[in-house]
């Protein structure tokens, strides 16, 4: 069987304007059920024969390899004369397993790495960490400073097909190809572990149990991000070393941390770094920013190890 037949499938979902596809096998068929606007449902299946080679060609066009541990992935599959852009969760079912692929909108853009406002030995810092492939990176800001801006810039600096990368975190993040998305929970964590994963973010997960569990995996030659609130590296580095983790396997293992504060781009010379912005100033801002008009950057102090 031919990838053809997918694509159609999906051309299909498209035309009836369908929120999402769900695939799974049944004892007597591929069951496929569309699922429409304001609620409605369309079923539709395959014979049981064409089950082996369906599946073949729909891992190929999805790109999903034996077994792999999916709960939403971004992917780009061919479409016409551009790419059509979906979620994929693969999900254990009676029968094997189900995939569902939910059709989304074009993503929003976000910040490259070098928009964001790292200097230029910092920037070359910072790749050269990444480019490594181990230990454990910090990303850290008071709260609504940036973090997750910054976490987002690195999972794209750092994106590559061959590479197989995991986020854990309860924000939405906007869609990078092959990134998986799980939440973030200590079962997800030992799954993680136990399969192939090279490379994990995690985001706004502040609770002492996920740092530590940071510092462990990153200590078994995977590459570790996470995102936390912390006011400045200093105050990161003593509750680090409050840890109840041996000081080697940290210092091991911790490569950088990446400390960030907002701050006005255009600001006086004389303007204080501390300038407080409000929520209500910071929305704006960025509504702004998204439409062009850029008013605030990222001040950063790193810290390597």
């Amino acid at each position: 069987m031919s990838k053809k037949i997918i694509i159609n499938l999906l051309n299909y979902a498209l035309q009836e304007k369908a929120q999402y596809l769900a695939i799974s096998r049944q004892e007597d068929q591929i069951s496929l059920d569309c699922y429409l606007p304001d609620g409605e449902l369309r079923h539709l299946s395959l014979p049981k024969k064409l089950e082996q080679k369906f599946f073949e060609a729909l891992n190929q066009v999805l790109s999903i390899g034996t077994g792999d541990l999916i709960n939403k992935k971004y992917h780009k599959i061919p479409h016409k004369n551009s790419h059509l852009p979906v979620y994929l969760t693969v999900l254990p079912a009676k029968n094997n397993e189900k995939v569902i692929i939910d059709l989304i909108k074009r993503p929003q853009e976000f910040w490259r790495l070098n928009q964001l406002g790292l200097q230029t030995k910092d920037l070359k810092e910072v790749k050269k960490i990444l480019n490594k492939r181990s230990g454990l990176i910090i990303v850290s800001s008071p709260h609504g400073g940036g973090k997750s801006t910054t976490l987002q810039a690195l999972m794209s600096e750092i994106n590559n097909p061959a590479v197989n990368i995991y986020f854990l975190g309860t924000n939405p993040i906007n869609p990078i190809p092959g990134v998986n998305i799980l939440n973030p929970t200590l079962k997800n964590w030992e799954k993680i572990k136990q399969h192939d994963s090279e490379i994990i973010f995690i985001d706004n997960l502040d609770q002492d149990w996920a740092l530590s569990e940071a510092l462990l995996t990153a200590s078994t030659g995977r590459l570790v991000i996470i995102a936390l609130s912390a006011n400045n590296s200093s105050e990161l580095i003593t509750r680090i070393k409050g840890l109840k983790i041996t000081p080697r396997l940290i210092k091991e293992n911790l490569k950088m941390i990446i400390n960030q504060k907002l701050v006005p781009l255009n600001r006086p010379p004389n303007k204080p770094f501390n300038t407080k912005l409000t929520s209500k100033t910071k929305s704006n801002i960025s509504a702004k920013s998204r439409a062009g008009k850029r008013h605030i950057i990222g001040k950063f102090d790193i810290v390597k190890l």
